[in-house]
């Protein structure tokens, strides 16, 4: 499954924050039967729920005693309230047009000060959520069509469009994947709450074909970097991109007129798992419970 967050005018949320599901498009499901679960879409759409594949040997007893209220049987039909769900055969496009364009278009609620802002936070299976976002050779993902629709709306205006892409190290530590660099990227807040990652490299983009190279080009630095080959595999975090769209005022100053966010949560982190021992929690597990704990219901 999939969730996106993401700054919208409609939906459930109300609050400038939507949240949707998305049932992994990849069939085969572990056969661990302790991953043998299910997301159901129930008939209020905007209820998703985890179900057993097959009944327990102790939910079956419980059920047939008339038990079947306790921890566990409520733990495996957790129920969860999001804006809406795309089920297994939803396209890319259809979620690009109805949660991403908006966004894009200056609907979804992210205007203002600095032109159009907007998230995209994408959250699961860490195939399902490359397959949303860097899509395959069957269909475009979220990455290719916002850039398409920004260079699009940018030449007839002539702004300019340009992107950032990075990969946290150990929680609080940025590399930057377009330019690696010796220094470290600084996070820093400024008086308005804002976070700024100081040092990040940002590439100009003229092109659907300049966009590729340099997706290519961050995957590949990811992949071989040297952390990938010691003990900090465990801490990589989240990765994001950003794409920029800015134009120069009559006094020559560069001012914005959108900042999309394209965040990619890291995976869950097993702290019981025997090579997990003795280390801190992840902070991408603090950020997956945290947003589960807003949608269950």
């Amino acid at each position: 499954m999939e969730q996106q967050q993401e700054p919208a005018g409609g939906g459930g949320g109300g609050g400038g924050v939507r949240v949707v599901a998305r049932i992994c498009p990849y069939a085969p499901p572990p056969p661990d039967a302790a991953l043998n679960f299910q997301v159901a879409a129930l008939n209020d759409p905007a209820l998703i729920s985890f179900l057993p594949r097959r009944p327990t040997a102790s939910a079956a007893a419980a059920a047939a005693s008339g038990r079947g209220d306790g921890p566990k049987d409520k733990q495996q039909q957790q129920k969860y309230r999001v804006d809406g769900c795309y089920l297994r055969d939803d396209p890319n496009h259809r979620v690009f047009h109805n949660e991403v364009k908006p966004l894009i278009d200056g609907r979804g609620g992210g205007g203002g000060r600095g032109g159009v802002k907007a998230c995209v936070v994408s959250c699961g299976d860490a195939a399902a959520k490359r397959h949303l976002f860097m899509g395959s050779p069957d269909q475009p993902g979220l990455f290719t069509m916002a850039m398409a629709q920004l260079l699009d709306s940018s030449k007839a205006i002539g702004a300019a469009v340009t992107v950032s892409s990075y990969q946290v190290l150990q929680d609080t530590h940025i590399l930057d994947l377009l330019e690696p660099k010796n220094h470290e990227v600084l996070i820093l807040e400024d008086a308005d709450g804002q976070t700024h990652l100081k040092g990040l490299s940002r590439v100009g983009v003229k092109s659907i074909e300049e966009f590729s190279q340099l997706c290519c080009c961050a995957a590949n630095q990811q992949r071989h970097h040297p952390a990938k080959d010691s003990t900090q595999l465990q801490d990589w975090g989240h990765q994001g991109l950003i794409i920029y769209v800015s134009s120069i005022d009559q006094q020559g100053k560069e001012y914005a007129l959108a900042k999309i966010n394209f965040l990619n949560l890291a995976g869950y982190v097993d702290p019981k798992q025997k090579k997990n021992e003795g280390l801190a929690v992840p902070t991408g597990n603090k950020s997956m419970h945290a947003l589960m704990n807003v949608v269950q219901h």
